[in-house]
């Protein structure tokens, strides 16, 4: 199936708009969004090197990010 577009296509902007910063509310969106995902996903990279720090069973440690997704699953269904 061929499609034909009947408008022309739009100008594109910049990747990154650095005038957007200067509103408070999207800095702090951003702000937000970033501390966000580094809580949620820094446990999943950093979880089996921190395990072997504190001086976790060599057999272990393997298992801790497998650990780290059942208790996420078990804390979410306890919220249903």
């Amino acid at each position: 199936m061929v499609l034909k577009s009947r408008l022309p296509p739009g100008k594109l902007g910049p990747l990154i708009e650095p005038k957007a910063f200067l509103q408070k509310s999207y800095s702090l969106y951003t702000a937000a969004g970033f501390c966000m995902f580094w809580g949620l996903y820094g446990p999943y990279f950093y979880g089996s090197s921190y395990a072997q720090m504190i001086n976790t069973p060599a057999n272990l440690t393997p298992y801790i990010l497998a650990i780290t997704n059942v208790n996420f699953l078990c804390n979410h269904l306890d919220r249903l």
